[in-house]
């Protein structure tokens, strides 16, 4: 699975793709509607992300992805 980060605006990919190249370490904060999407551009690569934080995470498929590619998953708690 060749899993992308995605965005709708082709300025914010940029910047985004720019930003992860020197880094070591990528924090990614996504809501879990945004799980399975595919947006306009092409923002990053899941495979370029350390560490996901997200409000939950229900499907199983892409959580075994997560845990395939050593992603840490913190989900937040609803008050």
């Amino acid at each position: 699975m060749k899993a992308k980060v995605n965005t709708t605006d082709p300025g914010e990919a940029y910047t985004k793709e720019l930003v992860m190249r020197p880094v070591r370490q990528v924090i990614l904060l996504a809501d879990s509607s945004k799980f399975g999407k595919v947006s306009f551009v092409q923002a990053g690569r899941l495979a370029d992300v350390d560490i996901l934080i997200t409000d939950r995470l229900s499907d199983r498929k892409f959580a075994g992805e997560l845990r395939k590619r050593k992603i840490e998953v913190i989900q937040t708690k609803r008050g």
